[in-house]
């Protein structure tokens, strides 16, 4: 073979090469950008929040079922409560999301508006109206207001040609957008497939060595009390839409129960 068809060789398969790992590496990059937000944006978690207290006391904000009620291979749908009570999983998460926007609400640091649903044809939704949140302060940290700023810098930016920047999301965006941060923030190791577990995980990871004080747990039985009474259209409405988005989250999640159908 010719030297220089030797060298042409050589410099074509090492322009491949270089061309691969380049696209690669370009690749790589754009994922971590669009689905990692970065660390340093938002501080750990480091306040006893809403999402606490209704962990803490599950019992308290969700109907409980008696352990010996559920068949050990149901038992990964439900968390583990004091005396030998059992909470739903999905049902907790829900509270914990439902509690944590109403908290932020009345404090002014969300704004909801509803909206005509551009879905209306999904029978999951239920309605043909939606919520849209807009950021109206700097949240606090707890571990889910952690979570809210960080989903709300992730969808309000952006995305190249696909999505200008916006100043309110729709709830469902909202909450996939704060559980994929929860599952994100505990690892892949310690991470489920269901979206409700990563939530209650996550909270209960940062409750681990923390206490919740007695006041905080009045506070928020008069903060769902008081949204029931006075405003019990938009708590309805926001119950109704979290179901919705967790729902929408389990028809990507796979089926871990070998009985069902």
């Amino acid at each position: 073979m010719p030297p220089g068809l030797l060298l042409v060789i050589l410099f074509l398969a090492a322009a491949g090469v270089g061309v691969f790992f380049a696209v690669r590496t370009g690749l790589a990059l754009f994922h971590k950008w669009l689905d990692s937000p970065d660390d340093l944006i938002v501080p750990p978690a480091s306040e006893i929040g809403p999402d606490c207290v209704v962990l803490r006391f599950a019992d308290e904000f969700v109907p409980t079922v008696p352990a010996s009620e559920v068949p050990p291979w149901q038992r990964f749908r439900y968390h583990d409560i004091r005396n030998d009570l059992l909470v739903p999983n999905d049902e907790l998460a829900m509270a914990i999301l439902k509690v944590s926007l109403l908290d932020l609400v009345q404090a002014g640091k969300i704004e909801i508006t509803v909206k005509e649903s551009s879905e209306t044809g999904d029978p999951l939704k239920g309605s043909d109206k939606e919520l849209w949140l807009r950021q109206a302060g700097d949240l606090p940290l707890t571990p889910l207001g952690r979570c809210w700023s960080l989903s709300f810098k992730m969808t309000t930016r952006s995305l190249w040609l696909f999505r200008p920047e916006r100043s309110s999301v729709p709830l469902d965006d909202l909450v996939e957008f704060a559980i994929r941060e929860a599952k994100r923030s505990l690892g892949w190791r310690k991470a489920k497939r269901s979206a409700s577990e990563n939530l209650i995980l996550y909270v209960q990871e940062f409750l681990a060595k923390r206490n919740v004080p007695e006041s905080e747990r009045e506070r928020v039985k008069r903060l769902l009390s008081s949204f029931k009474e006075e405003k019990p259209e938009l708590e309805e409405a926001l119950s109704r839409g979290i179901k919705n988005a967790l729902d929408s989250l389990k028809r990507i999640e796979p089926d871990r129960d070998p009985l069902s159908f």
